[in-house]
């Protein structure tokens, strides 16, 4: 026997909103079709690019997060292959700019994983005229680190990477007191830091576009090794070695 014809109307009419919910924010990190609508709503390249693809997870290995800026996305390829049947690593779903862009998307961007590691980078957007100036910046940042050791994660800071000569919107030199402010703050908070900038300033000639923040395919690849070995030193835990010092 059938079911009446207005009970069956009255479970579509019931079910209807539970079908049609938008996918939230905890979602993106889980759902492809959610990471796919937030990398286009963030406007930060293609989900079918290998940077911004979406991460199918094991669930037996721990979850890294990177958060960053174009540089990040340069040598994400190469994190992952370094890293490759030890983590799960995700990057946010857009270029994370400066530090107040990350602050006002941080929640969603954190939302649905349990991280282990957060890898974190910024300053070459904050010291633009679009970001905040030194002091401003080292405001955010305790408050970044506050909110990102608040999801139980570690937490590894990555220093700003030089500006090279020539370079167009950029000034030479600009990042060092963003880079200064930044380690007094890793130092108050007790955070680990990685130090890009010292690791990429003697050799811009071999790994940095010319004239470009940027680096090459190289570059980005020298870059990765020590992102991925402050990883792995920072999940391990002591000895952490040269890759990583607590400032």
């Amino acid at each position: 026997m059938k079911p009446p014809r207005i009970i069956i109307t009255l479970f579509i009419l019931a079910i209807a909103p539970l079908l049609a919910a938008p996918l939230s924010a905890a979602d993106i990190y889980n759902d492809e079709a959610a990471w796919r609508a937030a990398v286009k709503a963030a406007g930060a390249g293609s989900a079918d690019s290998t940077p911004m693809r979406f991460v199918k997870a094991d669930p037996a290995l721990p979850n890294v997060l990177l958060i960053g800026d174009s540089i990040s996305i340069g040598y994400i390829n190469d994190v992952r292959s370094l890293l490759v049947r030890k983590f799960n690593v995700f990057r946010v779903p857009d270029n994370a700019q400066n530090t107040t862009h990350t602050l006002e998307h941080l929640d969603e961007w954190l939302a649905g994983k349990k991280w282990a590691v957060i890898h974190c980078n910024w300053g070459l957007h904050d010291l633009t005229s679009r970001g905040p100036n030194p002091d401003g910046y080292a405001q955010n940042l305790a408050q970044l680190i506050d909110k990102l050791r608040a999801t139980g994660a570690i937490i590894v800071f990555a220093t700003t990477t030089p500006i090279p000569p020539d370079n167009i919107g950029r000034r030479p030199g600009a990042e060092l007191p963003y880079n200064a402010k930044a380690l007094e703050v890793m130092k108050a908070k007790r955070a680990f830091v990685n130090d890009l900038y010292r690791a990429a300033l003697p050799n811009l000639e071999q790994w940095q576009q010319p004239a470009d923040v940027h680096f090459s395919h190289f570059g980005s690849a020298m870059l990765a090794q020590k992102v991925a070995r402050a990883i792995l030193n920072a999940h391990r835990g002591p000895p952490y070695s040269d890759y990583l010092e607590l400032k």
